[in-house]
């Protein structure tokens, strides 16, 4: 993986840029909402929580928690978790 123009590009071609502090109010039309496998934190950061926003659903599988602690947002209904 390397860091190009703000983004990271995985090998096979998946951009992803991580989301940092906040959760965005909208996702871009393309992209994908999708939160690292640990147990989701309502911090992103703690006990190694990441979320990221990439450009194709390779590798990612769908999700049901309660995203960052927001129950039943429908902005984050629909995301996905690494596997």
């Amino acid at each position: 993986m390397k860091y190009v123009n703000g983004k990271w590009v995985a090998d096979d071609g998946t951009t992803m840029k991580y989301v940092n502090k906040r959760l965005p109010t909208e996702i871009p039309a393309g992209q994908y909402l999708v939160h690292s496998r640990v147990v989701p934190s309502t911090q992103l950061g703690r006990n190694g929580f990441r979320a990221w926003l990439q450009d194709n659903n390779k590798n990612i599988e769908p999700c049901s928690c309660n995203f960052g602690g927001v129950v039943n947002a429908s902005l984050h209904a629909k995301h996905y978790r690494a596997p």
